[in-house]
């Protein structure tokens, strides 16, 4: 099983990993809610599912800008603001292979219930603002609010829906790495079914079967 880098590094400082503990305890700390992952499931990039993308790809310098994309389209309807800044977990990825580097750090505000929810692409949890700073301390390099996000002209050409892949066969090797790595990921849970799930719809056995025929020719 893959770490939990984030929980890691909490674990390394007691007092950071009291607050973290106390928090979880009562709720300000949790894992994305249900509804952010069922639409994640309904949003599509690249041909995979939201859902696949962020919980099946480590979050590094390559991949954070896309997860905080495709969390721009699950809270469309809602009020937020995306964060670009500098956080305790980047400074400790810095350091690492070019292939887990992170740089910085990208999160979600959104209020919710007169709370200020903070949905991070690196620790994939839903921590209320006053804990994720404590904890993380951030050093905010770019608020962009959701107006601005809303008014950028390119916007509504993104296609994230399912129909990108209809005659595609290119994310057949994703797939098969997705699964050959399902086992060591620690959200393997919700993973395992949201994969099933997704190969069922895309008709995966029927595409592999294509593929198989052309490399035959």
């Amino acid at each position: 099983m893959e770490k939990d880098l984030f929980y890691e590094n909490i674990k390394k400082d007691p007092e950071k990993r009291k607050v973290f503990e106390d928090a979880r305890e009562i709720g300000l700390i949790q894992p994305f809610d249900p509804e952010v992952l069922t639409r994640l499931r309904r949003t599509y990039y690249g041909g995979l599912s939201g859902l696949l993308y962020l919980y099946a790809f480590s979050t590094t310098s390559e991949t954070i800008g896309t997860k905080i994309e495709i969390l721009s389209y699950v809270f469309e309807e809602q009020e937020y603001t995306i964060l670009h800044g500098d956080t305790d977990s980047t400074k400790m990825m810095s350091n690492c292979r070019m292939s887990e580097k992170l740089d910085y750090n990208s999160w979600i505000e959104v209020e919710k219930k007169r709370k200020i929810w903070v949905y991070d692409t690196f620790s994939m949890r839903k921590i209320e603002k006053g804990i994720y700073y404590r904890l993380e301390r951030p050093k905010v390099h770019r608020e962009i609010p959701r107006r601005v996000i809303q008014s950028i002209s390119t916007r509504d050409e993104n296609n994230f829906s399912l129909s990108e892949l209809d005659d595609s066969l290119l994310f057949l090797p994703i797939v098969s790495q997705i699964e050959n790595s399902l086992e060591k990921n620690p959200y393997y849970k919700f993973l395992k079914p949201e994969l099933e799930r997704y190969k069922e719809i895309v008709k995966y056995k029927e595409k592999v079967l294509e593929w198989k025929q052309i490399q035959a020719h």
